[in-house]
């Protein structure tokens, strides 16, 4: 029963990491809590829905577009709020609540489209079982465990090999300096929101064609990988995954020891644990004071 808990809390983090590793991404160069995130989340989810249910689009087809299409949503949002945002010096207070109203206005405008009814990619309910070292997993939860993992080490390890990786490591350490030093930095924060919201269209789609998406649920994916991002250390590269991991554990193990609506509860007071105890996160570098 354990091991079952422990690969059921595994196969969740591999979708909270997609989305926590994006999350982390933006912050680190925007000092931003990209709350937009979810609806990215969710958009691309739905399009996904649309054009295989309603559409008859192929299943591959409607998968590759719905990715472009919420790639290409989270850079709108870059280039068309965050960088006018930006170039006004508004703070990152104001520009996390502009994100919040994106989200609020994108959600009411999916339930307005597909209504608040929950929706699934799969064709049946019925799906094939593998056994795992006493773990019994759907072809679908290896599939989604499988591509998340190879997806998240292939950016980390760009980021840790590429000079797109160093510039934005960079900026995210001083503006001015990489200003100073010719780094494009709107061209590199652009990259980094492509490159998120991939992830986090990513993320949706499996989440989408394992269990069932509503409006809500992209929000709800985005607190417990914001969660995870801050556990593990939102200024590094592994934290979020580390982190992602703990809180998939943290979610399932609560529900097998309490009732399954106190699993949120229990993630969400471990991170004012964390937040008391360690604020910069597991693998986070404690922030240096300055003067008295």
């Amino acid at each position: 029963m354990t091991i079952q808990i422990l690969a059921n809390g595994i196969v969740a983090a591999s979708t909270i990491a997609l989305v926590a590793l994006g999350l982390s991404l933006i912050f680190r160069v925007t000092k931003v809590f990209h709350l937009a995130h979810a609806l990215v989340i969710s958009a691309t989810a739905y399009l996904a829905y649309f054009l295989t249910k309603q559409a008859g689009w192929p299943l591959f087809a409607a998968l590759v577009v719905s990715l472009i299409f919420g790639t290409g949503l989270g850079a709108l949002v870059e280039l068309w709020i965050y960088r006018p945002l930006r170039s006004r010096s508004a703070t990152s207070l104001v520009c996390m609540v502009a994100a919040l109203g994106i989200l609020i206005v994108g959600q009411n405008m999916l339930s307005m489209l597909f209504g608040d009814q929950t929706k699934t990619l799969r064709s049946s309910h019925q799906q094939e079982v593998v056994q795992i070292l006493g773990a019994r997993l759907t072809e679908i939860q290896l599939l989604e465990l499988g591509v998340a993992t190879i997806v998240c080490c292939g950016v980390i390890y760009i980021l840790r090999k590429s000079k797109f990786g160093k510039a934005l490591r960079a900026i995210g350490s001083d503006w001015e300096l990489s200003d100073a030093v010719g780094i494009p930095r709107n061209t590199v924060i652009l990259c980094v929101f492509v490159i998120a919201s991939a992830l986090a269209g990513l993320a949706g789609l499996l989440i989408a064609y394992d269990l069932d998406i509503s409006p809500n649920a992209g929000f709800d994916v985005l607190l417990l990988a914001l969660t995870a991002a801050i556990i593990g250390g939102i200024r590094t590269d592994w934290g979020p995954l580390l982190g992602a991991g703990l809180v998939g554990c943290i979610q399932h193990l609560s529900g097998w020891c309490w009732p399954t609506h106190w699993q949120n509860a229990i993630v969400y007071s471990s991170l004012i644990i964390f937040l008391l105890i360690r604020p910069q996160g597991i693998l986070g570098r404690p922030m240096t004071k300055v003067g008295n």
